[in-house]
């Protein structure tokens, strides 16, 4: 899909991804977008949570980090934006707004999706966690704790999208060799590291819960 113009072809996929149906390596796309059809400032026109919509309201029931949230959702209102607005979790960054970069990355019955390319109507009767879901009060999980041992990030923009990518491969708790580790997050874009101590990260992560899975289990 490299250098591709943006087609129904492109869409389709795009909506698979959104839909978890995509693995994240197949989602790793770069995208020729023509000049001047999207702009960031696009963004501004879109129906923000605080403002009516009109009849064309929906009520949307969502389970988000295992709390349970109803809303009157619009039927154009982005899951990024509704997650970052009408629910305050702002730990959700949104980067190139188009699926690409991976920032945006939530966890939807289980598995990644781009929220920035789903609508929040999508979610209705489902299961969403973000990052804000990983710690369990003061405690970090053990991929933020590995991701700060190794120093698996810098500005921290990406962090997130990252984090909530590897989530489901931790709790397969299987060991992942180098190569296999870069395909997981090929997803996922970085300005920063190098990607480098992102998979050092994740392999610290990874043998350590592989490590305890494979523990003989103490029967008193």
């Amino acid at each position: 899909m490299i250098g591709r113009e943006v087609d129904a072809a492109l869409i389709d996929t795009a909506v698979r991804a959104a839909l978890g149906q995509l693995t994240p390596g197949q989602c790793a796309w770069h995208i020729k977008v023509p000049a001047g059809r999207y702009r960031r400032d696009d963004a501004a026109s879109r129906p923000r949570v605080g403002v009516p919509v009109g009849r064309d309201c929906m009520k949307t029931h969502v389970i988000v980090n295992g709390e349970a949230h109803d809303r009157d959702v619009g039927p154009r209102l982005l899951l990024s934006d509704f997650i970052r607005q009408a629910l305050g979790l702002t730990g959700t960054n949104v980067g190139c707004e188009y699926g690409v970069c991976g920032s945006c990355t939530v966890l939807l019955d289980g598995e990644p999706v781009r929220s920035c390319i789903t609508l929040a109507v999508q979610v209705d009767g489902r299961r969403l966690t973000t990052v804000e879901g990983l710690t369990n009060g003061e405690d970090l999980h053990a991929l933020q704790r590995a991701f700060t041992a190794c120093h698996g990030l810098q500005c921290g923009f990406c962090t997130p999208g990252f984090l909530m990518t590897l989530l489901p491969v931790y709790n397969r708790a299987k060991h992942l060799e180098a190569d296999e580790i870069r395909e997981v997050i090929s997803g996922n874009l970085c300005r920063c590291t190098g990607y480098q101590q992102i998979v050092e990260a994740v392999r610290l992560a990874l043998n350590g819960a592989a490590a305890l899975a494979e523990s003989p289990t103490d029967d008193g």
